[in-house]
């Protein structure tokens, strides 16, 4: 039986780790509500964080404060990981704390400052991937958290697959008219992190 200040410890992680990705996906489609001229075929999602755009500040300050409130749980899941010896555990849970870092950098880095900001979001997506992969592997070895794992492995080979030419290949063989990067980018973070708010709800509930 855990301990009081544990389990109120882990049902707050528990809450950040589902808080930080809900709140970013939150503030893009409040964005996308509030910007009629935005077309999901035509645009890219960091148009909307271009200084031009009205909803600027919507944008960028969302992802940066889901970045934020992200590295926290990331952060007690990489002190978990060292209590467990888990080298995949920490080096995983090491990468994913780089992804969301770097998602605070394309809140900050607005697309008008390139060709950085285009890096980071890049980087943010690579590092995504791969922890996802990496710690899902981690988390199937874990016995009450085998099937978050399951998830995650299978949204890491996923997005391995559309990053490297699947979505290209897919909207090619539909005949799809796709010029801008909106779609493969909310395909690409929302398959991304949903393990992630999974794994949020377990810690909650099984706190």
């Amino acid at each position: 039986m855990q301990r009081p200040h544990r389990l109120l410890e882990a049902r707050k992680m528990g809450l950040v780790g589902m808080l930080g990705p809900s709140l970013g996906f939150g503030g893009i489609f409040l964005s996308v509500a509030l910007s009629p001229w935005f077309n999901w075929l035509d645009n890219a999602l960091s148009d909307l964080g271009h200084p031009l755009s009205p909803v600027f500040w919507i944008f960028n300050l969302s992802l940066t404060i889901a970045g934020l409130i992200s590295l926290i749980f990331v952060s007690h899941l990489v002190r978990e990981a060292i209590a467990d010896r888990s080298v995949l555990g920490i080096l995983g849970s090491l990468i994913l704390f780089m992804s969301f870092a770097l998602l605070i950098g394309v809140g900050i880095v607005n697309e008008s400052i390139e060709p950085f900001h285009s890096r980071i979001a890049l980087g943010f997506f690579l590092t995504l991937t791969f922890s996802s992969i990496i710690y899902g592997i981690h988390l199937i070895r874990v016995p009450n958290r085998k099937k978050v794992g399951v998830v995650a492995l299978i949204a890491g080979l996923f997005n391995t697959i559309m990053l490297f030419g699947g979505f290209l290949f897919l909207v090619t063989l539909l005949s799809i008219p796709i010029s801008g990067l909106a779609i493969p980018e909310i395909i690409l973070a929302g398959v991304g992190e949903l393990w992630i708010i999974l794994l949020g709800l377990h810690v909650y509930c099984s706190a």
